[in-house]
């Protein structure tokens, strides 16, 4: 395996999304299309995530699912309307974490399995 050296000048730059869902079923068919449409390189989903809120003035708290969202800048804008688009909630939670760098070998698969961004105007 190659070490990996990452150059701070110019960094690897990507996005984490995340966004939460109510359920398996919901988490499931929310990364089958996002990765069906080549929006996201790769899409973790994490369980057993306890959610307190305050929602239509009342406290809620809900055992939801957390998607980390891994994608290129230039397909942020189309990624977030898909997830409003085909979220089932009112007001999806959408959070955009850039990443101050990745591993290189990292970046490129990424590149490979996502839309060129001459494909997405």
């Amino acid at each position: 395996m190659t070490k990996a050296t990452l150059n701070k000048d110019q960094p690897q730059l990507l996005m984490v999304v995340l966004t939460t869902c109510p359920d398996s079923t919901s988490a499931e068919r929310l990364t089958q299309i996002l990765l069906d449409q080549q929006l996201a390189a790769c899409i973790s989903i994490v369980t057993d995530v306890m959610s307190h809120y305050y929602w239509q003035g009342k406290r809620e708290r809900s055992q939801e699912l957390l998607l980390l969202i891994k994608t290129p800048p230039h397909l942020v804008e189309h990624l977030v309307n898909c997830i409003i688009e085909n979220h089932p909630y009112q007001a999806p939670e959408i959070l955009l974490l850039q990443t101050l760098s990745s591993s290189p070998a990292y970046n490129e698969w990424v590149k490979q399995v996502c839309l060129q961004p001459s494909t997405t105007d």
